[in-house]
């Protein structure tokens, strides 16, 4: 008997089985449900630890938190900017388009409004003549 052979008998075995368990499964259900048991698992209690109770409340803290951020970031903008300004640049300067002090303030926006999409791009580019 080749190896081919051997595959086709054991996918038919273990199609056979599959099929007697499936009805095993079947049959336990039906007797199940003329006892009366029900198969509808419990619910879970919440497992988050979120102190918010929904999603809208939770969302409508991640936009104050995010609007509170801005207004610091908004009045710090000037002083991190003259010092993001002091970063030398050693970039082909014929192939530059925006400044690296730009380029770093918006890494630095990203990456902390990482997550908080609905404020994530409103934010306006400063210093680049948009």
């Amino acid at each position: 008997m080749s190896r081919i052979e051997n595959r086709h008998i054991l996918m038919e075995e273990r199609k056979e089985q599959k099929e007697e368990r499936l009805k095993a499964q079947a049959e336990l259900r039906e007797k199940q449900a003329i006892e009366g048991f029900s198969n509808k698992r419990p619910d879970t209690p919440d497992n988050a630890k979120c102190e918010y109770k929904t999603e809208a409340e939770q969302l409508e803290a991640r936009r104050q938190t995010t609007k509170d951020y801005l207004k610091v970031l908004q009045k710090n903008l000037p002083s991190l900017l003259i010092r993001l300004s002091e970063v030398t640049d050693y970039r082909k300067p014929k192939k530059i388009k925006h400044k690296v002090a730009v380029n770093l303030l918006f890494c630095i926006i990203r990456s902390e409004l990482d997550g908080k999409s609905d404020l994530k791009w409103t934010l306006n580019p400063v210093g680049t003549g948009h």
